[in-house]
């Protein structure tokens, strides 16, 4: 996400964005990149354009959006980046990493599956849930599942060290 303060920057919007956490007036860029034990490869970016910039004519006109540009969900962005380059035979890795958009997004997650990938994607604590085991009547806040578990039962992890060896 993009922090901007006004609203004429092309996709700008309060909207949810990883990089901050929270919703808030921003452009998204949905990015593909590649991450090894010490560097980050970008592959591919795109502008997301929400459904009130997609839909208004002449929003779009004097911002110069394409005619050809339609509004796309972030997931539906994603999936055609992993499809394009998994169609050019760029080694993708055997995981998925994701925000929060994309643990509520079941068809993101499908994707990596048939690409022969794991995934660790982010959940926010609104995400409702069910049990693996069917015991539950009805879905839970994942909020409301953490708040039921002993703390001893989560662990913090580090993905690779940054640059400062951290």
């Amino acid at each position: 996400g993009l922090l901007k303060q006004g609203r004429h920057s092309v996709g700008v919007q309060r909207q949810y964005t990883g990089s901050a956490g929270k919703i808030t007036n921003c452009q998204v860029a949905v990015t593909l990149c590649l991450f090894t034990d010490h560097d980050t490869i970008p592959l591919d970016v795109a502008l997301y354009l929400p459904a009130s910039w997609a839909e208004d004519a002449e929003r779009r006109a004097t911002a110069r959006v394409p005619e050809g540009v339609a509004f796309q969900t972030k997931g539906e962005l994603a999936r055609a980046m992993l499809r394009a380059a998994h169609a050019e035979g760029v080694p993708l890795g055997d995981l998925l990493l994701a925000d929060g958009d994309y643990g509520r997004d079941p068809e993101t997650r499908a994707l990596a599956g048939e690409l022969g990938m794991k995934y660790a994607v982010g959940i926010l604590g609104t995400q409702r849930v069910w049990d693996v085991e069917g015991v539950w009547t009805e879905p839970m806040s994942v909020a409301e599942l953490v708040a039921c578990m002993p703390r001893r039962g989560f662990r913090r992890l580090s993905w690779r060290d940054d640059t400062s060896g951290k």
